[in-house]
């Protein structure tokens, strides 16, 4: 293509404004297109759930339990007597079936916890679910992690309200016996209170992400935890705390982003 101008002329006064050479360039010019890859996460979705009863604040089990891999002992909660290899708290792929029969001295669908404190206190210390589905190889954790649970509250009498300020959820791995390594923790705020002896319920949605690449062997095992704080406006009176995880439900469970399964 040979060398041209092109000449810009003021109308009014037909005096040339500016001139435009246009020539050849050796340079040949391409539109490449960039591949885009992009990748969407596999999510491992695990529901708490409960093979039986047991007593409250105790290690006391009755009926199916789950025992721990590898000789490994826990305590099911923060206020258990005692670590077991025997759980009954479970995290799995799939709910139990809701009309499986458990036997057991207390309702398997929740677990209750108090508190007299009249400023915010722990009241439903460190529940754990351990998980029954051991992987076959070692993963890698190192991404977003998802919690979910439904928390009710009441009061032991209308002369007083309960409060709940917080809940609290862990994602840990068993490494020995009631030793474990956290992978992630989110604490929810909240402001909820009831003056009534009637549980409320409430539901509770959390996101994170893994703040640094945590690998799961086959011989650990992931731990949900769960904790909640609150607080009585009169010592007289208990704040009940109620963690619900009834069997067939998804009141509590936790979805965990893997590069593979």
């Amino acid at each position: 293509m040979p060398d041209s101008s092109i000449t810009v002329i003021d109308m009014t006064s037909g005096e040339e404004v500016k001139t435009i050479t246009r020539g050849t360039s050796p340079v040949l010019h391409q539109q490449v297109v960039t591949p885009f890859c992009g990748e969407v996460g596999s999510w491992l979705t695990l529901f708490a759930q409960r093979y039986s009863g047991h007593t409250p604040q105790d290690a006391t089990i009755y009926g199916e339990t789950y025992t721990l891999p590898n000789s490994l002992t826990a305590k099911w909660h923060g206020n258990a007597g005692s670590a077991t290899s025997k759980q009954v708290c479970v995290l799995r792929r799939r709910p139990l079936p809701g009309g499986l029969y458990l036997p057991g001295s207390n309702d398997p669908s929740s677990f209750e916890a108090t508190t007299t404190s009249t400023s915010a206190a722990t009241v439903i210390n460190s529940y754990r679910f351990f998980l029954v589905e051991p992987f076959l190889d070692t993963i890698t954790l190192s991404k977003q992690v998802q919690f979910k649970t439904s928390i009710s509250i009441k009061g032991a009498s209308t002369s007083a309200t309960a409060y709940l300020t917080e809940v609290n959820f862990s994602l840990r791995k068993l490494t020995s016996s009631d030793t474990y390594t956290t992978i992630v923790t989110k604490a929810v705020p909240a402001n909820i209170s009831n003056a009534t002896t009637t549980y409320v319920d409430y539901s509770f949605v959390a996101d994170a992400w893994i703040p640094t690449p945590v690998t799961v062997s086959p011989s650990e095992v992931l731990v949900l935890e769960i904790s909640t704080y609150g607080m009585t406006s009169n010592a007289s009176y208990a704040a009940y705390h109620k963690l619900n995880h009834s069997r067939g439900s998804s009141d509590t469970f936790i979805e965990i982003m893997v590069e593979d399964i």
